[in-house]
């Protein structure tokens, strides 16, 4: 939207620099899922491989289970859990790649928000130092 509005304007009301800062955080915010996930599980202890069970669970649970969010938050924990206790057979270390990945969702929606207020405060901060 904003990269729309800076070519509507030939870049004057929204300059490259904020279309650059946009796009950055952007980037961030929508590949924070991803990055939270696995500085989570090596946070907590768990492994690259329960990251990736949790990634490849929510991926197929979001397609499996139709209910937006809660199937994908279900998909991952569920995924980081089989592969945590395949890998180590401790019931104990699967359930801390459980809560892991809980907590790291949790975080993500913070710092998605975060993110998000903080591109539209550069929009809104470029229209207006702009006028």
């Amino acid at each position: 939207m904003g990269v729309g509005f800076a070519l509507l304007n030939d870049f004057e009301r929204l300059p490259i620099p904020a279309v650059v800062l946009m796009t950055i955080l952007m980037v961030i915010g929508s590949t924070a899922d991803i990055w939270l996930r696995l500085l989570g599980m090596q946070k907590r202890g768990g492994s690259c491989w329960a990251a990736l069970g949790s990634l490849m669970g929510g991926l197929l649970a979001t397609f499996l289970i139709p209910i937006p969010i809660l199937g994908t938050l279900i998909g991952a924990i569920v995924g980081a859990l089989l592969v945590e206790f395949m890998r180590m057979g401790e019931v104990e270390v699967a359930m801390q790649a459980g809560r892991s990945v809980i907590e790291s969702y949790l975080i993500g929606i913070v710092v998605e928000f975060t993110i998000s207020l903080g591109i539209v405060l550069t929009f809104l901060a470029s229209i207006y130092f702009t006028a």
